[in-house]
């Protein structure tokens, strides 16, 4: 079957997608993902996300140095009450925008957390020792 293709404002309802991931321990603690990564960045009101149909592993992550990056089904997403819109126009070629995350909503984004698998890890800098 061949994949959908998608317009500005499409709904993504299915397929996998990818967030990258911070490279500090708030975002990456005991070999997995936690549920910052899921907090829209101040000012906005989405989560950032590209449709692994369209794009690689690779690409998401360049010019993103020790950044890591996780994949979570869009459907996961909808079955959660998130919205997952096509949006290009904010991050190029299979930008998606997840709505309904908030920064005081933890259980949702802890349950996204869970949902994600970490594809590659980040390169977090060790601790100074004194």
């Amino acid at each position: 079957m061949a994949d959908a293709t998608y317009r500005e404002g499409d709904q993504v309802t299915t397929g996998g997608l990818y967030r990258r991931i911070y490279p500090n321990r708030d975002y990456y603690k005991d070999n997995r993902a936690t549920s910052n990564n899921f907090v829209p960045d101040r000012g906005e009101d989405d989560v950032s996300l590209y449709r692994a149909a369209e794009r690689s592993p690779s690409e998401v992550l360049e010019g993103h140095e020790n950044f890591g990056l996780l994949e979570i089904e869009a459907a996961v997403l909808w079955a959660m009450g998130k919205r997952v819109i096509y949006t290009p126009s904010k991050g190029g070629k299979g930008h998606v925008s997840a709505y309904g995350f908030t920064k005081k909503d933890v259980e949702p984004r802890r349950n996204a957390a869970v949902a994600s698998r970490v594809l590659i890890p980040p390169t977090i800098p060790e601790r100074p020792t004194t």
